[in-house]
């Protein structure tokens, strides 16, 4: 009797392990997929920027090699 009181509290914790278990496993494969997410938007983000950038920088280099010419005309 006591063998089997024993032999059910030991299997009631096993399930009680494992559903632990269970949902710390879901819970870092939600974690890791929201972490993949803000990745992807991070890059996103970076790259937007990078490309604002690029155009801005374009437009400095016409600028200025507008006003060069301009100054070596009037030379």
């Amino acid at each position: 009797m006591q063998e089997e009181l024993q032999k059910e509290a030991f299997e009631a914790l096993q399930c009680q392990k494992d559903a632990r278990h269970k949902r710390i496993t879901s819970q870092i494969t939600l974690i890791e997929r929201e972490l993949a997410e803000l990745t992807m938007l991070e890059i996103e983000q970076r790259d937007t920027r990078l490309d604002t950038q690029m155009v801005s920088c374009d437009s400095c280099s016409s600028i200025t090699s507008i006003a060069v010419v301009r100054l070596l005309d009037s030379s």
